[in-house]
């Protein structure tokens, strides 16, 4: 896991507010660490790291699992009575599914995003074929923006001639191939 991961993919602002919540409505000492390597937690919440640098022995630790592997750990500190136990396993429970919608969102963003460029190019090729192109330039100019948005480095468009049965270049873009 990578520190990049942890700022703000691994701690939303309504896992902050949930947490904040718990731990001010059940007077409980509420962290959130992550796991940086085998040796050394991160700890991601409050944003005071504790001393120590790593969870208190005494303390009541839940998992709480992601859907990429990773396993946040959930520590409630101190002497936390049995209401406090409750509080922290629903509590455990609460973040997974936050954890679980986050993820959703992400890919729900990402998905539409796609989406958007896709009808972007779409747009942009019934304008240039509506405009006073010449069928070549119109096939280097779409071709060009369909090898944008997909990333290729080079792109060509080749066109099959019946007459004699082979394959002709329309256009081609980008690096010479």
């Amino acid at each position: 896991m990578t520190l990049e991961r942890t700022s703000r993919e691994l701690l939303p602002d309504s896992v902050i507010q949930v947490l904040s919540e718990f731990a001010r409505e059940f007077a409980l000492d509420l962290h959130l660490w992550a796991p940086l390597d085998r040796d050394r937690p991160h700890h991601l919440f409050p944003r005071e790291a504790p001393p120590g640098g790593e969870p208190h022995p005494e303390s009541i630790l839940l998992s709480v699992p992601l859907r990429d592997g990773t396993e946040l750990v959930l520590e409630a500190r101190g002497g936390v009575d049995e209401a406090g136990q409750r509080a922290t396993h629903v509590l455990r429970t609460t973040l997974e599914h936050l954890y679980d919608n986050a993820e959703e969102i992400r890919f729900c963003t990402w998905e539409v995003s796609e989406r958007y460029e896709e009808i972007n190019l779409l747009y942009f090729i019934s304008e240039i074929l509506a405009s006073v192109l010449s069928v070549p330039d119109a096939a280097e100019r779409i071709l060009a923006e369909v090898a944008d948005v997909l990333g290729a480095r080079r792109a060509s468009l080749w066109v099959f001639n019946p007459e004699d049965l082979r394959l002709h270049i329309a256009a081609a873009v980008g690096e010479d191939g």
